[in-house]
């Protein structure tokens, strides 16, 4: 519980950074691809309209939101683990998160239990990471799931 409570509170902080600084955001002439991430939710297709990278005190957080949808998907990459490869959720600690804002203190959070993240490129001088992952999320009781696929991104930390 006081895992899932640390996640929560971490997104949430996340996301306040994100809308927050948003104009702290890199100079795009020093990133030649821009930044996004894309998948699908139970068939519907979605790509963030901001993405931000913070520090979450035990790994890097990447958040992308879809502000006019209320909607946040964050994937949580373990410092001691970024590196390419394939990893599966549940036996790494690499996270994938859904976030849907009922209202402005009633959050469906929806976290990976299974499935995987690809890291295709990992540069650590430009903190560019690039991957694709998938991934069945299910609300902390269990009450509700969603189906993450086709998931795509292009980051930097």
């Amino acid at each position: 519980m006081k895992k899932v409570t640390l996640n929560l509170l971490t997104v949430l902080l996340a996301l306040l950074f994100v809308t927050s600084f948003s104009a702290c955001k890199k100079d795009s002439t020093t990133e030649p691809d821009a930044e996004k991430i894309s998948f699908t939710v139970n068939g519907t297709p979605y790509e963030t309209s901001f993405v931000q990278g913070a520090d979450a005190g035990f790994g890097l957080m990447i958040v992308g939101s879809l502000t006019s949808e209320q909607r946040a998907l964050s994937i949580l990459f373990d410092y001691d683990g970024i590196s390419t490869g394939t990893y599966a959720f549940g036996d790494s600690n690499y996270s994938v998160f859904w976030d849907v804002f009922i209202t402005t203190t009633e959050i469906d959070r929806y976290t990976s239990r299974s499935g995987s993240i690809t890291i295709e490129e990992y540069d650590a001088e430009t903190g560019k990471i690039k991957g694709t992952f998938n991934a069945v999320c299910k609300t902390l009781n269990d009450s509700k799931t969603v189906n993450i696929t086709s998931g795509s991104f292009l980051v930097y930390d």
